[in-house]
């Protein structure tokens, strides 16, 4: 039971509110006519401006990621057996390949080393199959083989063995292996 002089003033507010708000919209619309137009543009710009930010953190962490720290190791299969058997073991983690004259290169990033099987992979890396250290990718082109050439050497025959890896290698699909 309600003791008091009102007769749920709360209610008949938001009712009479809506009513209030509708009229206001509608005569605040008038005003707004002439400049539609710019305020269209300026929710656009304001959308625009929107995506832009999100997207900026997804750029750098590309940027960051994939050209300027590698975390990713390379393996090295020069026998067509160990290599179907590695990639079938591994397929639901659509790591890179690459075919280079006779032997295959996959390009493993540290979040799919963290997947695999670490006693299976540590056994691979004591084999001489994949490499403890990181690699970048580069275009093989004349340009960035040149500028290579500067600082290390090119190492013809990868497939030695990844103990034996220096320098640079070509690792197939227009890409070379730092």
């Amino acid at each position: 039971m309600m003791h008091g002089h009102g007769h749920g003033g709360f209610s008949s507010d938001e009712i009479k509110g809506k009513i209030y708000d509708r009229r206001l919209y509608g005569k605040m619309a008038h005003y707004l006519k002439p400049y539609l137009k710019w305020v269209i543009i300026s929710f656009f710009v304001l959308m625009l401006v929107t995506v832009a930010e999100l997207i900026l953190p997804l750029i750098q962490t590309t940027a960051i990621d994939d050209h300027i720290v590698s975390d990713r190791s390379i393996a090295i299969f020069t026998d067509d057996a160990m290599y179907h058997e590695f990639m079938d073991r591994y397929k639901v983690l659509k790591l890179k390949e690459y075919k280079y004259e006779n032997a295959h290169f996959v390009v493993i990033s540290a979040a799919d080393r963290n997947k695999m099987d670490l006693p299976h992979l540590k056994s691979l890396e004591e084999q001489g199959y994949i490499s403890p250290h990181t690699v970048f990718l580069v275009d093989d082109n004349p340009t960035n083989e040149k500028l290579l050439l500067k600082y290390m050497q090119l190492d013809d025959n990868p497939k030695d063995g990844i103990q034996a890896l220096s320098g640079f290698f070509r690792i197939g699909d227009g890409r070379i292996a730092v």
